[in-house]
């Protein structure tokens, strides 16, 4: 079944290009803006595959698949208006999650819970998704589970495009792409609490001014894929091949680097 997104795909653009003007004298926040538009497109090939290759899709109808569509291809039209929000206050932090759900919360067209909650959520722990009162008032019925399918396609189909990105940055030495990622800041201590959470097999809290909790949050969204063709995408790409050196790039203990590297190979080979 074709189903075209291109009057969608002219929107989500708009909003990129209006970021450009907007911060087109900062280099890096430009070369941001880019990285975004092409990480949108690949989210959505990402999560095309994973509703090729998962069963539980096929038999869904046209309105599942396009509120699906729409969901991962706008999952961070927030990412421009946050860089925007950066470059006029770049001491501040802005959740893109939320601000795509604004976002798309003002055109009717895509005010549905099966966009707006997959996309409030993406970026957070899955457990925000079950707090949300909007979704805990679909208790029980036929739309909280196409919600849940949904938020879940988003959330893998997000990752696994990044796990891509950085497998890429690896195989090229391309600092520009790890800069995204870690934000030049340097190798630290991970956090105990973020540690403990990952040696134990946990998703661990996003803490973005400790680059090695940030790496110990990239390496625990294995924990978070929800479908095995998900996985089955990364582990024939050769996705995880490099991935694992991160460890002693931005932990700066090496026997913990080394303890956090045994972690993330046995989280690969148990899946």
């Amino acid at each position: 079944m074709i189903i075209d997104t291109h009057k969608d795909e002219v929107l989500l653009l708009s909003y990129f290009q209006h970021c450009i003007d907007e911060v087109s004298s900062d280099s890096f926040l430009v070369g941001y803006a880019q990285e975004k538009k092409v990480h949108s497109f690949q989210v959505v090939g990402a999560g095309n595959y994973i509703m090729k290759h998962e069963s539980i899709f096929h038999s869904q109808d046209e309105d599942f698949l396009r509120c699906a569509k729409l969901a991962y291809l706008f999952h961070d039209i927030g990412r421009f208006e946050e860089i925007e929000l950066r470059f006029k206050n770049p001491d501040k932090r802005y959740d893109h999650s939320l601000l795509s759900y604004e976002i798309l919360k003002s055109y009717p067209q895509y005010s549905r819970p099966e966009i707006l909650l997959s996309v409030k959520h993406h970026g957070h722990m899955i457990e925000a998704l079950y707090d949300d009162e909007d979704y805990q008032a679909l208790a029980g019925s036929p739309l909280q589970d196409k919600v849940k399918k949904i938020a879940f396609l988003v959330r893998d189909a997000d990752k696994i495009a990044n796990f891509y990105l950085l497998h890429r940055a690896l195989e090229k030495n391309d600092k520009a792409i790890l800069r995204l990622f870690f934000y030049d800041l340097p190798p630290m201590l991970p956090t105990e609490k973020a540690l403990s959470q990952y040696l134990s097999s946990q998703m661990v809290d996003i803490n973005r001014t400790n680059v090695a909790d940030t790496l110990l949050n990239y390496y625990s969204w294995i924990y978070d894929l929800n479908y095995k063709s998900s996985f089955d995408f990364c582990s024939r790409n050769g996705t995880f091949k490099d991935m694992r050196k991160l460890a002693s790039f931005y932990i700066s203990d090496d026997i913990i680097a080394q303890k956090v590297e045994k972690q993330f190979l046995s989280s690969i080979s148990s899946q």
